[in-house]
């Protein structure tokens, strides 16, 4: 695991060389994991990338007497590049007194939250907001009706489900819906975006939750032991009857990866498809810069003029849709 690059400008005492040499570790302790997962990453030198969605491929038919295939424009999505900051400043005096060591921990966690930032912003400025950001046909992410412009095939596409609520038989019947929709995209010629065989797999598909329903979908998704209650607030077979839940193993335990995380909110949730054949993803991530960190201490300007050790760090990267048959929403209120 490659180290974490710490700068240290101006002199450095012990105790904030000590300082760096932990920061300098801490890509050791944590790593994201969500947005390795949802996010195509991609190596960027530019301010902005352009990302084909549908290449010069012509549909495959019987070939006519004379007849030559011809290509077609790209339909592209451009994502750009953003700078990513978080800083703290200590008190000069700490420095002069060999106080510094105090701040150790505080120094690590601002190393952790630079870190782990890709999957903060890839939750809050992604998925969490999909419904409302522009996708290559001009249509939410999230929507019931994006369509191919000037392709043969013009059916409207869904990646956006209605929940019909947050119980165990809602969640089940709400997935199927997911997974019918994501398995009937097609692309501008008609053919389906997703093979088959990139959603046999176990692991091929993602669940992406509220950390309110963590009971819940492991009792879905989770091996769920033969005897316990599947879901007692339901009053519909076959997950209880009318006197007492009903008993059984979720039919789609392992079927899916669930995840919880903190950043998403309400009862809405998610389901990627993130292990596939051609490595695609829902979304990108553009990697210009990776984290760093600098120390600007005593003998720099900053102290001069503030008096305080300034800890800064800093990363280049980019956030945007991508993929949105790769995706799905189940709305709750």
């Amino acid at each position: 695991m490659p180290q974490l690059p710490v700068v240290i400008r101006g002199d450095a005492n012990a105790e904030l060389r000590g300082i760096a040499a932990l920061i300098e570790q801490m890509p050791v302790v944590v790593q994201p994991v969500i947005m390795p997962l949802i996010c195509q990453q991609v190596a960027s030198t530019r301010s902005y990338e352009e990302f084909v969605h549908v290449n010069a491929v012509p549909k495959v038919q019987k070939r006519a007497p004379g007849a030559i295939g011809g290509g077609r424009t790209s339909i592209k999505q451009t994502i750009t590049v953003d700078t990513y900051e978080v800083e703290m400043e200590i008190d000069g005096d700490s420095y002069d007194d060999a106080q510094m060591a105090i701040y150790s921990g505080i120094a690590s966690e601002l190393a952790v939250a630079l870190i782990l930032s890709a999957d903060e912003l890839v939750t809050t400025n992604l998925v969490g907001i999909g419904s409302t950001l522009t996708c290559f046909d001009n249509q939410n992410f999230y929507d019931t009706d994006h369509t191919w412009p000037n392709g043969e095939f013009t059916t409207s596409q869904v990646n956006y489900q209605t929940g019909t609520g947050v119980g165990g038989d809602n969640i089940e019947n709400d997935f199927y819906l997911a997974l019918n929709a994501m398995q009937l995209w097609k692309d501008d010629r008609g053919r389906l975006r997703i093979p088959a065989s990139d959603l046999l797999s176990t692991d091929s598909l993602m669940v992406h939750h509220p950390v309110g329903l963590n009971q819940m979908m492991h009792r879905v998704f989770g091996a769920t032991p033969s005897g316990e209650p599947f879901n007692i607030t339901s009053t519909s077979a076959p997950f209880s009857s009318a006197t007492a839940p009903f008993m059984r193993t979720s039919a789609l335990s392992g079927r899916a990866l669930h995840i919880a995380d903190g950043y998403l909110t309400g009862n809405s949730w998610y389901v990627h498809n993130v292990k596939n054949a051609g490595g695609f993803k829902p979304f990108a991530f553009l990697d210009r810069e990776g984290p760093r960190v600098e120390i600007l201490a005593k003998g720099t300007e900053h102290f001069t003029k503030n008096r305080t050790v300034l800890i800064k760090g800093t990363r280049r990267f980019g956030l945007g849709v991508l993929r949105p048959e790769r995706s799905q929403q189940v709305y709750n209120t």
